[in-house]
C-alpha cells in the first residue's frame, strides 16, 4: 500500500508511450505486513486522504490508495481539487457533506 498517492507522485516516463509510474514509496507498507499491528493514520496529503485516516483509524486497507486515485481522477477531469480545506476536521466535514448530497 502506497499511503501517499498524490499528483506529485504520479509521473509519465515517456511522452509518446504515456507510461504512467507511481513514485516515492517512502510511506508505503507491504500489504502482507502484520495486519494486527496498528499503523499511523498521519499519512497521505490532506486533499487525498481517505475518511478512515481522517477519523483516526489505525487499521486500514489499500482502499485508502483507491480513495486518493479517485480524488486525483476528479481533479484531472475538472481541474479543481475535490476536497480543498485547511484541516482534517474541515476535510472530514466536507466529505460527509458531499456524500450526503449524492
Amino acid at each position: 500500500m502506497h499511503r501517499d498517492i498524490k499528483p506529485a507522485n504520479i509521473v509519465l516516463d515517456d511522452a509518446e508511450l504515456l507510461n504512467l509510474k507511481i513514485i516515492d514509496f517512502g510511506m508505503s507498507k507491504d500489504v502482507k505486513w502484520n495486519k494486527n499491528a496498528p499503523m499511523t493514520n498521519e499519512v497521505g496529503t490532506l486533499y487525498y486522504r481517505a475518511p478512515e485516516l481522517l477519523r483516526g483509524l489505525t487499521y486500514y486497507t489499500t482502499a485508502i490508495d483507491i480513495w486518493a486515485i479517485g480524488c486525483i481522477f476528479y481533479e484531472l477531469l475538472t481541474r479543481d481539487i475535490l476536497f480543498r480545506t485547511d484541516g482534517e476536521i474541515q476535510q472530514l466535514v466536507k466529505i460527509y457533506e458531499e456524500v450526503g448530497t449524492q
